[in-house]
């Protein structure tokens, strides 16, 4: 063993490690996005509890944000529904609106009536119209009736004391959902900004009494279907969790065009498979209610458990880098959005294709249609054969390999399930295998301490092992089966996917080339997908399913093991 090559390896992993865990913070080229004017707001709306079980309180935030809205430039309304009852509660519904309408010029050849005026004529010889009619008359500021609307939404409600669920008081939503009130207004204010660009509309919603139902939604798109009607583009912004980057965990079905769109954000932050595992978890938000009419996206940070829906969702525990990644996304598509003629059609954005996408931190979005991802699929796996037909004498002791490393998986599997139950019986939470678990307050602690124990015995394992390339042949063999598998059953195999194509890759680059440092290419990938990614899982689905990602580790793990043992051996 080479100490030299370990000394990088070592070095090339912790660098991996910490760049796939921070890098969403560092690209954040917009800095017109001011995430203090967002704490500043955030601060007053989670100055006291305001779930429907505190009207006074939840009032007061009411007119705070219109207040807010108004103050923007906004065209405020505010559509009350009075007498809806909820998770044993009776309340009002008071929803917010907001339009800002883009500007239409009336000069020139426009002399329509129902124009207004608010711009600057060109010339003389234009001709104004309505009111402003004169040579001097200034013209722009009315909304084109065809134009389509980007509507914004979150709701401004607190989480409210449910004593049969948890026993806890209710929350002061500085996050859930100050985080989306307060960027909506930020990212309003900083879209005004190009107001006289603005080919589309926006508006914004402000919701009622999400926490209990989505009931303000409900009520909304029920009684007053004409608002959604012209929307041509919705993004909710959530949050369940102060830490962490702001994730795209939803889109509406048929996102192909949504995914083009979303290609001007800035430290994107998605997988499309947070749909698939989203779509089974009983958690639900106002996006809900609309996503099968209305393309949409729906953001949320996920870090962590602990502080949703309880009292430490308070204004202590904002954190200004998590607000400021929802801009670092949100802002480009806003702009691209209303200030393109590309979206005039209110269709523009729907389409009957979905799409394969992912992240993986430095490298950015990788986005595939279901064609493009399964020649992609093809690609790796005819690569594969390659690998597998240069090292065919050993083909079935590879095999056994695959069998043993899959059991082991499996152990693993058993192994985070046991560790979750017992934290569970230690402090008194209720275990709910696969179900999101709360009340164990050092949950991140112990995924972390059982994560680090997995990683020692693979290293010392295969540190000892003399048979680390029959051992790699199987990983190879595994991760093929189960892509093929996965694919085919749910239209998704990133997590077996990438350990196999950087794999091989790396493996076919140092076979041809004979240069040991190709191998590091396939680490490096792997990691920066795996440690961000496992991340992502755990925060979602926390540990109670800490025994899923336990299992999706080992697949990475068994191939960082072999690749890194075959380039610091001598």
């Amino acid at each position: 063993m080479k100490k030299s090559r370990l000394t990088v390896l070592l070095l090339l992993t912790l660098a991996c490690g910490a760049a796939a865990l921070t890098s969403w913070s560092w690209f954040q080229k917009n800095k017109a996005f001011r995430a203090e004017n967002a704490v500043a707001d955030i601060e007053v709306i989670s100055a006291q509890r305001h779930s429907v079980a505190a009207p006074e309180q939840r009032m007061l935030v009411c007119e705070y944000l219109q207040e807010r809205l108004r103050g923007l430039g906004g065209l405020v309304e505010v559509h009350s529904y009075p007498g809806q009852q909820a998770r044993g509660y009776e309340f009002d519904v008071h929803n917010i609106v907001a339009d800002f309408p883009a500007p239409v010029y009336c000069c020139g050849n426009n002399t329509d009536d129902a124009c207004c005026c608010s711009g600057c004529c060109s010339s003389d010889d234009d001709d104004c119209c309505g009111e402003c009619a004169s040579d001097d008359a200034c013209c722009g500021g009315c909304s084109s009736k065809e134009a389509p609307y980007l509507m914004l939404v979150a709701h401004y409600d607190s989480r409210y004391p449910w004593v049969p669920v948890r026993d806890t008081t209710c929350s002061f939503g500085a996050a859930d959902d100050g985080y989306g009130v307060a960027v909506i207004l930020e990212e309003v204010r900083l879209a005004l900004q190009k107001r006289s660009e603005w080919k589309q509309n926006l508006r914004v919603l402000f919701t009622d009494a999400e926490e209990v139902g989505m009931v303000g939604m409900k009520c909304e798109y029920e009684y007053n279907r004409e608002l959604f009607s012209n929307v041509g583009l919705l993004i909710n912004v959530e949050a369940r969790g102060p830490f962490g980057p702001a994730l795209l965990f939803e889109t509406s079905k048929g996102n192909e065009e949504l995914l083009d769109l979303y290609e001007e954000a800035c430290s994107p932050f998605t997988y499309s498979l947070t749909n698939v595992v989203y779509s089974i978890m009983p958690n639900f938000t106002d996006f809900t209610i609309v996503k099968d009419d209305i393309p949409g996206l729906n953001f949320s940070t996920i870090a962590d458990i602990n502080h949703y829906h309880t009292s430490l969702d308070n204004f202590s525990f904002v954190n200004d880098k998590s607000i400021r990644h929802y801009g670092a996304q949100m802002s480009p598509i806003i702009e691209e959005y209303l200030c393109s003629d590309d979206y005039s059609d209110v269709d523009e954005l729907r389409s009957d294709k979905d799409r394969s996408f992912f992240t993986i931190p430095l490298l950015g979005l990788w986005n595939f249609s279901k064609e493009g991802y399964l020649v992609l699929n093809l690609l790796i796996l005819a690569l594969l054969v390659i690998v597998l037909i240069i090292k065919r004498k050993d083909l079935l002791k590879s095999l056994k390999y695959a069998l043993v490393q899959l059991l082991g998986a499996l152990g693993a599997f058993a192994a985070g399930e046991l560790i979750a139950w017992l934290a569970c019986l230690v402090t008194g939470a209720s275990f709910k295998p696969f179900g999101v678990i709360t009340g164990v307050m050092a949950d991140n602690v112990i995924m972390i301490v059982a994560a680090l124990l997995l990683v020692a015995v693979f290293a010392v394992s295969y540190s000892r092992s003399s048979k680390v390339e029959l051992r790699l042949e199987g990983t190879l063999v595994l991760l093929g089966v189960l892509s093929i598998v996965l694919l085919a059953s749910l239209g998704e195999n990133l997590f077996t996917l990438i350990p196999l194509g950087a794999t091989v890759i790396s493996l076919l680059l140092w076979y041809f080339s004979n240069c040991k440092w190709v191998l590091l290419i396939g680490i490096a990938l792997i990691l920066l997908h795996a440690v961000s990614f496992l991340w992502a899982l755990s925060m979602a689905l926390t540990i109670g399913a800490f025994g899923a990602v336990l299992l999706i580790a080992c697949f990475d793990l068994f191939a960082l093991s072999a690749l890194g043992r075959l380039f610091v051996e001598k």
